[in-house]
């Protein structure tokens, strides 16, 4: 999983591991690589680099990254520190909170050894002391100059007055200079550190919203009108359910864009229905290895899929993932 890592590293500047977290890379000055644990939603990067690069469906890459992320946790949980080989090393304290280091490239620790072990020349120990008082002590000539020769060296110190002071007036424009291009270099650090911050909290706040939106528009239950109602039998409901939900259209294979996973058939069929409602007249329930899952819809070419499985995430901050399937 490291290798997969590093290599989406190399030409993504996000990285999301679903359920835990992103790597936020930035190439201004070097590589540096943050982490963000407030975005872990499913983007399908991760999981469709291990289906082309190891031949396997969807739902095994999502397996793999699964359990990867459980060790991930349960290594924090028992030591505290998880390694991340080539990218840096996961830290968690007595109080939960969760920290990141990346690791510094080996070109780099070379320079820094270098410059700590390299001894000082002595050229390098000026004595500024004793050279600005031999530039600001006139050399005097024991032979007697005469009034002409006088009145030059008096013009040349009054030159040098002038020069002095206007140096020192400068002064204040230059340190006024250097402390607001200072207070730039710190605002731009703020808005570069904050913005992928921002960035979350605005997508978890959205991924809210829609989830209120989805749970307010599903249909209330009618009350039921006598006693015999009351004691219909359950069977007749759950077979209502099915004649209700478009069943998947059989293909030699199907690539389907799911959105949701039960345990139970009921419910999957209620939220099928639900997303038919909302105008997505493909949705159906697909049994798949003991779970019910929510099927949005399915396309026969799996770059169509993962097409609109970029366009669920993007304008509708709907996650989901893509199953391929192959019908015998």
């Amino acid at each position: 999983m490291e290798n997969y890592l590093l290599e989406l590293i190399r030409e993504n500047n996000r990285i999301i591991i679903p359920d835990f977290g992103a790597f936020i890379v930035s190439r201004d000055k070097g590589q540096n690589i943050l982490f963000n644990n407030f975005l872990s939603f499913n983007d399908g990067l991760l999981i469709s680099h291990i289906c082309a690069v190891e031949g396997i469906d969807s739902a095994a890459a999502a397996q793999k990254v699964e359990d990867y992320v459980a060790r991930l946790n349960s290594t924090l949980e028992d030591t505290g520190m998880f390694e991340v080989k080539g990218i840096g090393r996961f830290l968690k304290d007595d109080q939960g909170v969760l920290r990141f280091e990346q690791d510094l490239p080996a070109e780099t620790e070379e320079r820094v050894e270098e410059k700590v072990a390299a001894p000082l020349d002595d050229n390098e120990l000026l004595d500024l002391e004793t050279s600005v008082e031999e530039e600001s002590i006139p050399l005097q000539s024991a032979v007697p100059t005469p009034p002409a020769l006088e009145q030059e060296a008096r013009d040349q110190n009054a030159g040098s007055l002038q020069e002095e002071e206007t140096k020192k007036r400068r002064s204040p424009v230059g340190l006024i200079v250097f402390l607001l291009l200072l207070l730039l270099l710190l605002a731009g650090a703020v808005l570069w550190f904050f913005t992928p911050v921002l960035d979350a909290y605005k997508a978890v706040k959205e991924e809210v919203e829609t989830t209120v939106a989805q749970e307010a528009e599903l249909p209330e239950a009618a009350p039921l009108d006598s006693m015999e109602q009351e004691l219909a039998p359950m069977s007749e409901d759950v077979e209502e359910d099915k004649a209700e939900v478009k069943p998947v259209v059989p293909a030699s294979r199907q690539h389907h864009v799911i959105v949701g996973s039960y345990t139970e058939e009921a419910r999957a069929a209620a939220a099928a229905r639900s997303f038919v409602a909302r105008g997505f007249e493909q949705a159906a329930v697909l049994p798949y290895e003991g779970r019910f899952l929510v099927s949005l819809e399915w396309h026969a070419s799996v770059n169509q899929a993962l097409q609109r499985q970029e366009v669920l995430l993007q304008d509708l901050q709907m996650e989901n993932w893509v199953l391929s399937l192959r019908l015998h």
